[in-house]
């Protein structure tokens, strides 16, 4: 019988020294969009979750969670991962992006490149469905990053509407990559090309196009808010093309998610609804 395994990752704040000593990455409702996905899946039966919050979320945590269910995941299981926080982009080292970034989750003590994600998912067995949900910038496919200039109207109305970036704002990121260069540098100059093929069948649910950015609202992330609104406590009962419709018709037209497949491809999995084991 199939069984369901989850990871949930929300981080209100980093550490500061870990970027460009100032930024403390300060966000409100990230943990409770964790917290909010993770009722999602106990509500379904999950029988393995994992929850990484703020201090607790940091690099070698979140992918030795990761591995750990890769070792418990079998043909047939489900792993839904969430990740609610700032998205952020370094310099691609290893030409393997056509837009020379790689993009990243900011974790407590430094961020994730989009290539070491791979990495991991590439450790699981054929047969396992991977639900991926980035409520972050830049995470239109997790793998491509595009710099959105906004105008000033439009500065205006984010701040009218009391909204805050899920992203890490240029200057500290420069500032942040250059403190950190070694560190990263090494990451990003490995040669990812030569990973095993991904076996899983992954779908991301992403909180922007590549050229948008995530935005938090009142109480959650606005991505996190519509997948809520959308689930409607377990009554949808669509696949997750209409799940991901759906959601896209509740946000706002700066905020567009995108609905991705990646790895094996998987009918079952297509036809299913979101979180069903």
């Amino acid at each position: 019988m199939a069984k369901g395994y989850a990871i949930h990752i929300g981080l209100d704040y980093v550490d500061p020294e870990s970027y460009d000593g100032n930024w403390d990455g300060k966000l409100r409702y990230c943990v409770e969009d964790s917290k909010a996905m993770e009722n999602i899946t106990t509500e379904q039966g999950y029988i393995k979750t994992t929850s990484l919050h703020n201090e607790t979320a940091t690099r070698r945590k979140v992918k030795e969670a990761i591995l750990d269910m890769a070792d418990s995941c079998y043909d047939g299981d489900i792993l839904v991962l969430t990740f609610s926080g700032h998205g952020g982009s370094l310099p691609d080292k290893n030409d393997d992006e056509d837009d020379l970034v790689d993009e990243t989750w900011c974790l407590y003590d430094g961020e994730i490149i989009d290539d070491e994600l791979n990495d991991l998912y590439a450790q699981f067995q054929e047969g396992v469905r991977i639900f991926v949900i980035s409520d972050s910038c830049h995470s239109g496919s997790v793998t491509r990053f595009t710099q959105e200039k906004a105008d000033a109207l439009f500065e205006q109305m984010i701040v009218q509407l009391g909204l805050t970036r899920k992203s890490m704002p240029n200057h500290e990121a420069r500032i942040s990559y250059l403190k950190h260069k070694d560190k990263y540098d090494a990451i990003l100059q490995k040669n990812y090309s030569d990973l095993a093929e991904v076996k899983a069948s992954i779908k991301l649910l992403s909180g922007c196009q590549d050229n948008q950015k995530s935005y938090e609202g009142k109480d959650h992330g606005i991505l996190t808010n519509s997948i809520l609104e959308t689930w409607d406590d377990g009554w949808f009962k669509g696949n997750y093309e209409q799940f991901h419709k759906r959601i896209v018709a509740e946000m706002p037209d700066y905020q567009t998610p995108n609905l991705l497949n990646g790895g094996k491809s998987h009918p079952i999995f297509d036809s299913q609804c979101p979180f069903e084991i």
